[in-house]
């Protein structure tokens, strides 16, 4: 037997009504998604998506009364909500993709529309222009969903990915039959319809939980990063600091190991935001943060106070911070000279407490501010 046949029990109808179903339970999910996650990029793309997948297959409702013009009704929003996922995608893992995305997007839009509405009597030609976009947009969504992942993020993706690439597979079978005449010379609804049909209800839910699993991934590395980094220069804070110190000295062996603890503290900090005001205070702190970062490395700097910063390292990075506050300072379109005070203590051959090692270089800072310099 050539063709393959499934019962007339599973027409396109009733499969619309069933796929409409589960995707408004999806569409109320990620509206509450959305709804508690406003400041997420992409979040309320997936929730556009998904109303618009409800509207998609809804139509089917109203095909007795406006016959097969419900086709490209159908097929269009589907499409526009299968883009809006991508969209979701690229902007909540901030891909670097052409802003020109949008006008191809639109001509995707109205390319679907057109064919689907020339060919609304037609489904054998109308999977024959489509499908194998359609299949080119879930592989697209595939590609996005892999890309830029850690191993704990890669696990949370792989579903929804997997999901995608069972469209692809339906999509190009669809296709297939129908460039082989196997479709319209079906009795009942082709196996190719009905799988894309189930795949689209698995698709609908594995990414309904992937999305609040993956957002509750967020929502944890969020609270993990606001526990241990400064939230207005992205250095680690003083909570780090201290325990960084603790663990070091605790692991110190004196036959080996020489730390290093640098102390930096801005000179007459309040004055300026005194004289400028806060936000260019706050402009000199993210200053001195990036400079620090760029000259002795992001992962051995703190930010430990107001205008405090620490470098701990097996180095002794002094020249180079010094060499920070040796250019001017540009900000909001005035120059600024910006000086601060600077202590090291050394950590070698007698292991000593964290406070003790804190109050050398804390003596040392300021006996720089008097140009009375004191090394341990």
């Amino acid at each position: 037997m050539n063709n393959i046949e499934i019962g007339d029990y599973m027409d396109t109808i009733t499969l619309s009504y069933v796929m409409a179903a589960s995707n408004i339970i999806v569409a109320i999910v990620m509206y509450y998604t959305w709804y508690s996650n406003k400041n997420i990029e992409g979040v309320f793309y997936w929730f556009i998506a998904w109303v618009f997948t409800v509207i998609a297959f809804s139509s089917a409702l109203f095909k007795p009364w406006i016959g097969n013009y419900s086709v490209p009704i159908n097929n269009t929003l589907a499409y526009v909500g299968v883009l809006c996922i991508l969209e979701g995608v690229i902007r909540y893992k901030k891909i670097s993709v052409s802003k020109d995305r949008k006008q191809v997007f639109i001509g995707v839009i109205l390319y679907f529309l057109v064919v689907s509405f020339i060919n609304k009597d037609n489904p054998s030609n109308r999977y024959i222009f489509n499908d194998l976009i359609a299949a080119s947009l879930f592989i697209a969504i595939t590609i996005t969903l892999l890309v830029n992942n850690n191993k704990k993020s890669m696990k949370l993706y792989i579903v929804p990915a997997c999901a995608s690439l069972g469209y692809v597979i339906a999509f190009v079978f669809r296709f297939i039959s129908s460039i082989n005449g196997t479709i319209l010379g079906s009795s009942g609804t082709h196996a190719s319809i009905i799988l894309i049909y189930f795949i689209g209800i698995i698709w609908s839910f594995s990414w309904g939980l992937s999305i609040l699993m993956i957002l509750q991934n967020t929502y944890s590395e969020k609270m993990m990063k606001m526990a241990h980094y400064d939230n207005m220069t992205d250095l680690l804070n003083r909570r780090s600091f201290d325990k960084h110190l603790e663990e070091k000295i605790n692991t110190f062996n004196p036959q080996r190991d020489v730390y290093y603890l640098t102390l930096i503290d801005l000179d007459q900090f309040k004055k300026i935001n005194d004289d400028f005001g806060h936000a260019v205070g706050d402009e000199v702190i993210v200053e001195t943060a990036n400079r620090l970062k760029n000259h002795v490395g992001e992962d051995i700097v703190y930010r430990i106070g107001g205008d405090e910063f620490a470098v701990f390292s097996k180095k002794n990075h002094e020249k180079q911070i010094r060499k920070i506050f040796s250019a001017p300072y540009y900000l909001d379109k005035m120059k600024l000279d910006v000086k601060g005070s600077i202590g090291t203590s050394q950590l070698k051959r007698t292991r000593i407490e964290p406070k003790d090692l804190y109050k050398l270089a804390d003596e040392n800072m300021y006996n720089d501010k008097t140009n009375n310099r004191l090394w341990v």
